[in-house]
């Protein structure tokens, strides 16, 4: 199964970094059932203006919910998680 960042259309692997509007993350660990998940996500380098709460401190691991969908009957019902960003 596909994970992609919602934000930027990368497509994610388990233990590679990756920058989108958080700044650098990686991805630890999924947790996908059939219709929900979740990730762990790892915060490199974390952007000091992205979030509203108090800025997150760089090492900091959080459970992050995936948005699933099943694609289209002519891609084979492919099921693909989006990490919203």
């Amino acid at each position: 199964m596909k994970i992609v960042d919602a934000n930027t259309g990368q497509e994610l692997q388990v233990g590679k970094p990756f920058r989108n509007v958080n700044g650098w993350q990686a991805l630890i660990a999924t947790d996908i059932g059939l219709m929900k998940g979740r990730a762990l996500i790892k915060h490199l380098d974390p952007s000091p203006d992205a979030f509203f709460g108090p800025p997150l401190q760089p090492g900091a691991e959080i459970w992050t919910p995936l948005v699933i969908r099943y694609m289209h009957p002519s891609f084979f019902l492919q099921k693909v998680a989006f990490l919203p960003s």
